[in-house]
């Protein structure tokens, strides 16, 4: 089974001649970083409501494994799951239970149901606000 994913590219006709030094990535970076944030809320938000396509919350701890990385350059931010911390020598290791947003997404063969993609989702609800604030950040750092 290929895993799911969305991939988003911005292309731009007609900037191939800018110089480097022309462009401020402070702007891009703000921009990224508040997408991210932004989509992640509205994941957090698919989570918590109970039942549907969607996981329902119980203790919270698969919405507050929810993370957004910000890319070395600042260019691009990834909204993800985060995997649990290894443990001390004190705790069993909670890696070895496996990945449980995964088992979610894509259901097993015990008869646990796939449920939606809840960050590709939330990404697709909040696109054409994401685009708009892209959109600004760029003419800012060509400016």
């Amino acid at each position: 089974m290929k895993p799911a994913s969305i991939q988003a590219r911005l292309g731009i006709e007609g900037f191939e001649n800018i110089r480097l030094m022309q462009f401020k990535r402070g702007p891009m970076r703000r921009a990224f970083r508040a997408a991210g944030r932004e989509v992640a809320r509205s994941a957090k938000q698919k989570i918590s409501k109970s039942g549907g396509t969607y996981p329902g919350k119980r203790t919270g701890r698969m919405s507050r494994s929810l993370n957004v990385k910000i890319g070395s350059k600042g260019l691009y931010a990834k909204v993800r799951h985060l995997m649990p911390e290894p443990p001390s020598k004190w705790k069993k290791d909670p890696r070895d239970q496996g990945f449980y947003p995964a088992f979610l997404h894509y259901g097993t063969s015990r008869g646990l149901r796939s449920r939606g993609n809840w960050i590709a989702d939330a990404l697709r609800d909040r696109e054409t606000d994401i685009r708009m604030r892209l959109r600004a950040a760029l003419a800012e750092a060509l400016k």
